[in-house]
């Protein structure tokens, strides 16, 4: 039994007209058809052991014997057959319906699909920036497994389109990233502090404090910390580690700023998001004169001016380093328009400083080294004694004096628990807030007490 049978030239109820063949479909087989085309056309085709098969034609006018090879050949795809081409043989061979249909099915993990993820926390297109390269880099076979991504920032949400494996990959990544995002409440003062002033009361005090640097007042403050008054930090429920020394530090700036030696510029507070740059402006815009034209009798026919922003620019990117520390990159900028000017324009002045620092929630950061001159008439007097009729005169003393002040910047992070808000943080900074007056109060009438009876002594 062979496997193929070979079909020859044979002969068939055919009429031909030049090129043109004329074929008689009724009772017509596929191996008939077969044998037509192998005459017509003068080659040899090769058949499986097993063939046949009914041909389906509708004639309604001759066929040219160059259209009947795509005859058979549809004729025999109707019939899972398939017609190949060896050198100038042709081979039908049986097509397996079943498994073609299995080779054509795509796995389940790489059926193509949307998914919109909705974010709560981070920025749709910042989240997009993150995934795009990793994307990109994903190894793919052919075009049918690459997968898109896409953002839109009015409903906050990505979109993934692709592979259901590589999908669901990537919105696990997303839900990852979109997680919540601790908030810190950081809280600065602006301060002018004199030198000399402070210095003075210092030794008035017998405080040692004359440096009025971050370093000298950080002394001052561990000094009027240091006395044996009492400071009850119990009803604050923030974990603030080291809430005694952020006392005294805030009782520090208001017994200089009682006694004239501080004064507070600003105190601004701001509300920022981990690991997200936040910033604050404190000033005013003005008018500059740039150029001015003049005629040949030398006056002003034209002025040119500009607008300038004059002030401070406070910029702060906190970072929790872990669960009770805050890394804050701190920039600071000032500018001012000086007195001098040249060639006719006005000179203006930029201080920057830029710093990293690591601290306790709670604990501030002073940034210093900001000085200006200033030449004033200080009046020395002994509190209580210098008030009194007739002899208070002799209790008091006024001279003038060239001065420095120093311009610092005290800047304190507030960790916001996650199960809090901002309104507990602010009432709890009310609470200290409290505590911080008190303490002065305290401190101030045992500093004058204790002046009092140091002056009576002398005398």
């Amino acid at each position: 039994m062979f496997r193929y049978l070979i079909i020859f030239i044979l002969t068939i109820s055919i009429s031909y007209g030049n090129d043109d063949i004329y074929i008689k479909t009724k009772d017509l087989k596929l191996i008939d058809l077969v044998n037509i085309t192998s005459k017509a056309i003068n080659k040899t085709i090769v058949l499986p052991a097993k063939f046949s098969g009914n041909i389906n034609l509708i004639q309604n006018t001759s066929v040219n014997k160059n259209d009947l090879l795509d005859i058979l050949t549809i004729v025999l795809e109707q019939n899972n057959y398939k017609l190949i081409k060896y050198n100038n043989i042709l081979k039908v061979i049986k097509v397996d319906k079943s498994k073609r249909k299995k080779n054509k099915k795509i796995p389940k993990e790489y059926i193509v699909i949307t998914k919109v993820v909705h974010l709560q926390n981070a920025k749709a297109s910042n989240i997009q920036k993150v995934l795009s390269p990793i994307i990109n880099k994903k190894p793919k076979k052919n075009k049918k497994q690459k997968l898109y991504i896409s953002s839109d920032d009015e409903s906050n949400s990505i979109i993934l389109l692709g592979p259901i494996k590589y999908v669901n990959e990537i919105q696990k990544l997303v839900l990852e990233l979109d997680n919540y995002r601790a908030q810190i409440y950081v809280t600065a003062k602006i301060i002018e502090i004199s030198e000399i002033k402070t210095n003075d009361i210092g030794v008035k005090y017998g405080l040692n404090g004359g440096i009025t640097g971050s370093n000298g007042l950080f002394t001052f403050a561990s000094a009027l910390g240091g006395e044996a008054i009492p400071i009850d930090t119990s009803g604050i429920g923030l974990a603030i580690p080291s809430i005694t020394s952020g006392v005294a530090l805030g009782a520090s700036i208001n017994l200089l700023n009682i006694d004239g030696a501080l004064d507070i510029v600003s105190q601004p507070s701001l509300l920022c998001i981990n690991n997200k740059e936040s910033s604050i402006y404190i000033g005013q815009t003005k008018s500059l004169k740039i150029d001015s034209s003049l005629n040949t009798t030398g006056t002003i026919t034209d002025q040119s001016f500009q607008r300038e922003d004059i002030g401070l620019k406070l910029v702060i990117t906190p970072r929790i380093s872990n669960k009770n520390k805050v890394l804050l990159e701190v920039e600071t900028t000032i500018e001012d328009v000086r007195n001098t000017t040249t060639n006719g324009q006005p000179d203006t002045s930029k201080k920057q400083i830029q710093t990293t620092a690591i601290v306790n929630t709670g604990e501030s950061v002073i940034i210093g080294g900001l000085t200006k001159s200033s030449r004033e008439t200080m009046q020395d007097n002994v509190a209580g004694l210098s008030n009194i009729p007739f002899i208070g005169d002799l209790f008091k003393n006024e001279k003038d004096i060239k001065d420095k002040v120093n311009l610092i910047i005290i800047i304190t992070p507030y960790i916001i628990p996650a199960s809090k808000d901002l309104t507990y943080i602010r009432k709890q900074l009310t609470q200290l807030k409290i505590i911080e007056d008190k303490y002065t109060k305290d401190i101030k009438k045992f500093f004058e007490d204790k002046e009092k009876t140091t002056a009576i002594n002398k005398n």
